[in-house]
Order: C-alpha cells, then structure tokens, then sequence
C-alpha cells in the first residue's frame, strides 16, 4: 500500500501526459458534439478513461469500466441497478451523458450502468469537484461525458469480437467505422447473455440463496444497436446524427440477509428493458469569435417490473409498467470578449412518465391499476467568464439559474414550480512547465426526481410529496504534476449538502425518502501513471473520505454505504512480441448500512483481484490484427459486500479473440 501512495501522489492516471490530456484543457466538446475541438473550464477535476484503458476491461457494460474512475463505488442495489458514486455523492446526483445528450431517466435522474453497452463508447471524460455551470442541473455529484468511437484519420476499420466465459456468459459484436473525406460513420451490433454471477466464498446469505456457486435470479440478455453519421463542412461547422437503441431482460438478485416470511423482500424480474435514443448535434461559428453548438435528443424507455412471491420465481403477484418519453436540448455559445472568453448555456429537457400498476390474486386474476401521467420540466440557463493573467493565472467564474416545474402529478397532490441558483469559480496558478496549482468553489443544487416524491416502487415504499431539494456548497483544491512519464495530482475535496434526502424504516415494514438537516463528505483523492521503466505502466488512484449524516432528532452518523477508501491500482506489462499482462486489485474500505432496525451496522472490507493475458497478431500482408485474451475476475474469490445481502460477483473466467481489419 505504501508503494501505491507514493505512485499516486506522483502520477496522474488516465490523462496521458502529453498538452491535450492536462488539466488545464478539457474537451467541453464531448459535452455536446464531439472530441475535436479543446476549450478552457473551471478548474475543477477533469479526468480521462480512454479506449485503450476500456478495451482491457473485456466488458460488456459500462458498469464493468467504471471503476476505472478515479473516487468511483460501484454498487448494485435491491432494485437490480448497477449504479456508480464518485467522491461518496449521492445516487442522483450524478449525470450521464452519450454524444451531447443526457442519458440518465429523468423520473429517477439516474440510469442502470448494467444495461449501457460499452463497445459503443470512444472514451470517457468525468467532471468532479465544482460542477461547470455549463452542465445545467442536478449535477451535484459531478458528469461522466461518453462519446461513440469514431476513427481519427481517413480510412475504415470493420472489427468483430468474440468471448465466452463462466456461468453461461457469451457476448459477440461487430464494429464498423469509416472516415473519407467530410464524412464519418460508426456503426455497431451486439449480442450478450449470462445465465447467471457467480457466488464468492464466504458471504452468509441465509435466505433466498439455494445454489453455492451461482447468485440467484441474475441472468441477463442485452442487444445492442448503435449507428452514427456526421458531415463536416468547409466553414468548420459540422453535422451528426446519433441512434442507440439497447434491448434487455434480467432477473434481480433478492436481499438474502432478509427473511421473506416476516420482510419485505424484491423477488423482482425485468422482462422488459428498453432503451432508444436519436441524438442530433453540431457546431458553427457564429459572428467573429464565436462558436455555436448543441444538442437536441429524443428517447423513449420502456420497463416491466414483476415482483414474484417466492425465490421460486413462478408465480407473479404485482406488476409495474412504466414508459418514459424525453426531449431534451444543451446549447452552449461561446464568444471572445475582452482579454478573456463568455460561455453561455441553456440547458433544457420535458420529460413524461406514464406508470401503471397490476395486481394479481391467488388464483391468478389480473387487477389493472389505473394509468397515472407524471410531467417535468427541467431547465438551466448558465454564463461562465474565463480569462488569464499574464502567463501563470487563469480565472473563471459562473452563475446558474435552475427550475423545475411538475406539471402533472399523476395523482398525487400538484406541486409548484421551483427555482434555485449555482455559483462556479475557480483559479489555476502555474508554478511551472510541469506543476500547477488549483482550487475552486461554488454552490449548486439538485430537485428531488418525481420518483423520490411520487414512486412506491410496488407497495414497497411510503411516498413523502414534501421532498425539498438538496444543496450543496462544494470546494476543492489541487497540486497537479505533468511531465513525460509521470503525471498524477493530489486533490483535497470538501461537499457539505443541506436537506441531504436519505432513508428511513417505517413501522410496518416499508421504506420512505426524507431530508436529513445535511450531510458532509471531505477527503484527499490521489491519482496517478508513471511509465518511468519501459513497456511496464503503473497506474492507479486512492481516495480516503470521511462521510456524515446530520440527523434532526439524533447524533449525527456515517452516510450509509459510503466507503472509508476506495482505491484501484493496474500494472501492465506490453512485451516486444506481442504479448501483454495486466495485474489489478480494486480495494474497498469500511462502510456501514442501516438494518431493519435502523441500526448502523458495519460493512466489510474487500481486495479484489483480477488479471488479463493477451497476445496480439499482425498479418501486414492481409491487414488482419487479432488479439486473443483471457481475463479473470476476482482471483482470489473474495467476498464483498457493498450492501447488505447483495454481495458482489465470485470468480469468474472470461476469454475470446477480437479481429480487426
């Protein structure tokens, strides 16, 4: 561990260390169009996972390469969704987006990673700490900005890849991509499936757990197809046109620390898992010095939710249907003024969730429920001013406006139209060539999702319409060190919220969503590469934090599960012939989780260890390269337990061949 500190505060991981990956430039084009043009940001924390970093992953789902974040707990809950906190935030406040448009489902402001494929993605950007005004609302918790693969020069490249591994698991996809002259296109198809995760040694799952190596109810089933077009123009301006469409069903792994007789337990299925979205975006100059570009999407998400009545899986007793309908637009004008620049932003979405709820009796009979229509509105209009002083300062400050309204309610009570405001600012001081300086400040917010107000997820919570909106008052300071084989930066963060929304236990059994008085999150996040000895890359990051929840009527308490540390270390070695090793442990610390009692109990430490063996092929003649690769998860075995009862996958095995030509 000490040689992992020493490598962290050194090195930066996932920047690369030449002028384009520094902290000082950030691709705000990958919010909104693409990856092509650099502009300067608030100083906040700006990190990259690129494809290369991706592709060794051997993943199926964006789930699978988030913990490739730098601060970032991956977690899958009761509800089957695989959802990721960066820096211990909270599981709304982070925002996902895919070519310029958002992805998260407005009626819960989030989106399982489970089901987002990630052979469709480019790379990654994540924005933490201050959060840019230019990203509109309820990013409290920071943006993860994905774009599609696209190739970087004239030519093409058709690739198909093969794996198939322990538990059933298979996936196949094929990836073609072309580049001639003004024009590129990227298109992709893709198949997986798993019978079921494996079960680690070690975990005491007492209920609802008959098979000692196979978690019960986790098969899935994903289809994947993406296609994507863009025109470049000869004044610079540019076109494209984005459809993904993602097709799934999986079972929900029950909470088997709970007993099903006396507890409320998910015995839940998806059946249905249905994603698809066009995305239409571009860029123009506008007037002299200026430079317009955005986005404007449509998505339409279908869902079924069976609750079974036993871990049998063979008789339903409720049913929910929901179906989400989304239009959204991020426009960002950015214009020379003075010594300095002016960004102004709008940032809009409607978004219609349409709900209805089946019951069924012993005997089978069908109960419909009535079909309830929930409305939102969410808009941001922001202005960021960026300037620099003389050849070591630069300076940026901003201003939000934030709203929703809720115009229809299903048939709760309405609601009326709320406002708040957010605040940006921040310095970079360079030291020199290779070290910089930074620190930021600001404040946003983030509005309770319609599902926190309005959602009982099949009897199963308590609905609390009184919700208020969560603000967060948000710092952050850095050294950052880039040179030509070590870069990293050691970040000292701080997040205090107020109305924090949290959870409670009710008297007969059933969940409900309140406002704590706040909650505090502050730590030190290392991260960092080095390639100082030939063909071997160490890279990895470290965060330690301290959470609290403030309690109205009580002692305050640790947020639960949020982890204590949280780090990620890979080695990887590219031998001259071909042949490639990858070693990497993923190390959780302390959290703790409330029981039914609403007693904190404490949560167990884990070292996960994985491994990657690969051997690569070039046929000149014939233009083929191959890559043949095994990987293996959780080496060891261990048992997490990122929550009660969920414990994460056991061992699992995976190998296949990737072609490109």
């Amino acid at each position: 561990m000490l040689l992992f500190f020493a490598v962290s505060f050194t090195a930066r991981a996932q920047s690369g260390t030449n002028e384009a990956d520094s902290l000082r430039s950030y691709e705000l084009a990958e919010i909104v169009v693409g990856a092509e043009e650099v502009e300067a940001v608030p100083p906040m924390t700006m990190q990259k996972v690129s494809l290369a970093s991706l592709v060794r992953e051997d993943a199926v789902s964006v789930s699978e390469v988030a913990r490739l974040i730098p601060s970032a707990f991956v977690q899958t809950n009761s509800r089957g969704e695989t959802l990721v906190y960066i820096r211990n935030a909270g599981e709304r406040q982070l925002a996902l987006f895919f070519d310029g448009a958002l992805v998260n489902v407005p009626w819960d402001n989030r989106v399982d990673l489970s089901l987002i494929p990630v052979g469709i993605v480019g790379g990654m950007t994540v924005a933490k700490g201050v959060p840019s005004v230019l990203y509109g609302a309820n990013v409290i918790g920071g943006a993860v900005n994905m774009t599609s693969r696209s190739l970087g020069r004239s030519g093409r490249l058709a690739e198909a890849t093969g794996m198939v591994g322990s538990h059933g698991f298979r996936q196949g996809m094929a990836t073609f991509l072309l580049s001639k002259g003004r024009f590129s296109y990227a298109g992709s198809v893709g198949y997986a499936t798993r019978k079921a995760v494996a079960l680690p040694d070690g975990v005491d799952l007492p209920y609802s757990q008959s098979d000692p190596d196979s978690r019960t109810n986790t098969d899935r089933d994903l289809f994947t197809l993406f296609s994507r077009g863009s025109l470049r123009f000869e004044n610079d301006a540019e076109i494209g046109l984005s459809l993904l469409h993602v097709d799934g069903k999986k079972g929900v792994a029950p909470e088997s620390h709970l007993n099903p007789e006396v507890d409320r337990v998910r015995f839940w299925r998806y059946p249905t898992w249905r994603n698809t979205m066009l995305i239409f975006n571009g860029a123009m100059g506008l007037g002299e010095g200026g430079r317009l570009r955005g986005a404007v999407w449509g998505s339409r998400f279908l869902q079924t939710i069976e609750q079974f009545t036993s871990d049998a899986y063979d008789r339903i007793s409720d049913r929910e249907e929901d179906e989400d309908a989304t239009f959204g637009s991020r426009i960002i004008y950015r214009r020379l003024l003075g010594e300095g620049a002016l960004s102004l932003s709008l940032n809009a979405l409607t978004s219609t969730h349409r709900q209805r709820d089946a019951a069924f009796d012993d005997a089978g009979r069908l109960d419909l429920g009535p079909r309830l229509v929930y409305r939102q509105n969410i808009y941001s209009f922001g202005s960021e001013y960026d300037i620099r002083f003389g050849e070591r300062f630069d300076l940026v400050v901003g201003a939000s406006l934030d709203g929703i309204a809720t115009p229809r309610t299903g048939d709760k009570p309405p609601r009326a139209p709320t406002f708040d405001y957010g605040v940006t600012s921040g310095v970079v001081y360079t030291l020199s060539q290779r070290l910089s300086l930074k620190a930021s400040a600001g404040r946003k917010v983030r509005f309770p999702t319609l599902r926190e107000l309005f959602g009982a997820a099949l009897r199963r919570f308590l609905v609390n319409p009184n919700l208020k909106p969560e603000s967060s008052f948000l710092g952050e300071t850095g050294l950052v060190l880039h040179s030509e084989k070590v870069a990293g930066e050691a970040i000292v963060f701080l997040n205090r919220t107020f109305d924090t929304i949290d959870q409670r236990r009710t008297a007969d059994g059933r969940r409900q969503r309140i406002n704590l008085d706040g909650s505090r999150v502050y730590g030190i996040e290392l991260v960092g590469t080095t390639t100082l000895v030939p063909r071997w890359t160490l890279q990895g990051h470290a965060t330690w934090m301290r959470t609290r929840a403030f309690v109205d009527d009580g002692p305050d308490r640790p947020l639960v599960e949020k982890p204590e540390w949280l780090s990620t270390l890979t080695l990887t070695y590219n031998a001259p012939w071909g042949l490639s090793l990858t070693a990497q442990s993923v190390y959780t610390g302390r959290a703790y989780a409330l029981d039914e009692d609403n007693t904190l109990e404490p949560l167990p430490t884990s070292l996960v260890l994985n491994g990657r063996l690969a051997y690569r092929l070039f046929l000149p003649r014939r233009k083929i390269f191959a890559e043949f690769f095994v990987r293996a998860e959780n080496v060891t075995d261990e048992a997490s337990l990122p929550q009660l009862g969920l414990p994460g996958p056991g061992r699992e095995i995976r190998g296949g061949v990737s072609i490109s030509l």
